[in-house]
């Protein structure tokens, strides 16, 4: 049986999530692993540097995953699940002088990564700032979460410029692989050896009635070469060696 990864996984509760109920987080996990086999997800609570501190999301975040533990255990789960503890770390003026940003950094394929959501509005000069300081006074390596809502909203030679930078990492929606323009992007990303996650983005238990993950892996198998979609799959269903520490919880997995 095929086990997806979701990279971009909203479903727990905090300041800046939807979710409010622990136990409705625990119900959605559970619904996408026995329905649609997603064993692995990298939850990705929102930071925002203008409104808290790294040592309050943390203790923050920390919180949240332990009452999905707790309420797991609770409940008497039995379907098998891996949770990794990430962040979505909103791109804003002047982030990159945030004190521990490093604590957000998230451990993927022998090196870390600092995801990063870039804003949903008209691309300004503010963004290129901060993402070259980023880059080049903290020395992080980048991993854009949600790249395919970049990519409706910036100008093409704006994306062209991120997918530029080397050692990239990439995370697209699972839905967006139904969209021919993505696909184009996502197959030039493969063939300039950079990786692409995937991810769900869901932060909804509702959502999750109306994400229709087999028909988004049928399109990019239906769309890709074979080649491609092998490529694309290889981070998206198996994690790699070197990766964050995982909780395991259920049967063994």
């Amino acid at each position: 049986m095929d086990c997806y990864i979701d990279w971009n996984c909203h479903l727990l509760c905090g300041a800046h999530e939807f979710m409010t109920d622990t136990k409705d987080a625990v119900t959605a996990l559970s619904y996408l692993s026995t329905e649609h086999h997603v064993c692995t997800f990298s939850l990705m609570p929102h930071f925002h540097s203008s409104h808290e501190s790294v040592a309050q999301f943390l203790l923050r975040r920390d919180r949240a995953i332990q009452q999905i533990v707790e309420q797991f255990s609770d409940a008497g789960f039995s379907v098998p699940i891996r949770l990794m503890a990430g962040a979505s770390v909103q791109l804003e003026p002047e982030v990159h002088l945030t004190e521990r940003l490093s604590k957000l950094l998230i451990g993927f394929n022998g090196s870390t990564y600092l995801p990063i959501f870039l804003p949903i509005s008209d691309f300004e000069d503010w963004i290129d700032f901060e993402i070259n300081r980023l880059l080049y006074r903290a020395g992080f390596k980048l991993m854009f979460l949600s790249f395919d809502l970049a990519c409706m909203f910036y100008p093409s030679e704006n994306i062209d410029k991120f997918m530029r930078i080397p050692n990239s990492v990439f995370q697209f929606n699972y839905r967006s692989l139904e969209n021919p323009s993505i696909r184009e992007i996502i197959s030039k990303l493969i063939r300039s050896n950079l990786v692409v996650l995937l991810g769900t983005s869901l932060d909804r238990e509702e959502k999750i009635y109306r994400y229709d993950l087999p028909y988004y892996l049928k399109m990019a198998e239906e769309n890709f070469s074979s080649a491609e979609y092998a490529i694309l799959m290889k981070y998206n269903q198996k994690l790699p060696q070197k990766h964050s520490k995982l909780i395991r919880l259920g049967s063994n997995l």
